[in-house]
């Protein structure tokens, strides 16, 4: 849900080469860099609830604009789910925050 995990070639300093790393990023801030070659691992860590903030803050205010172009590339989809979406958006909140308060317990 907020982490991603991609590999990229990158220099590894212990190593003295050029290694497979896997990069994890959060909500797109780098996160960690791990050498799949000798395990070496570099952690920053960014302000969560900082991004977090800012991304809720993006999500509600662009809310309105998102919505407008649903209905207008399918008016009738949009009708028939918007139900089911208002009544499973405190469930999909709730499953967000707890995604975070699970990122925070293992930091």
């Amino acid at each position: 849900m907020f982490e991603e995990t991609s590999q990229t070639e990158m220099y590894c300093i212990n190593c003295l080469d050029d290694t497979v790393h896997d990069v994890t990023t959060i909500r797109k801030s780098l996160y960690k860099i791990r050498c799949e070659q000798c395990g070496r691992e570099l952690v920053v860590n960014p302000d969560v609830r900082h991004q977090v903030y800012h991304d809720y803050l993006d999500r509600v205010l662009t809310k309105r604009f998102r919505m407008q172009k649903e209905f207008q590339d399918d008016a009738r989809k949009f009708v028939r789910n918007f139900p089911f979406r208002v009544m499973s958006k405190p469930w999909r909140m709730m499953h967000e925050v707890r995604g975070l308060h699970k990122r925070k317990k293992s930091e």
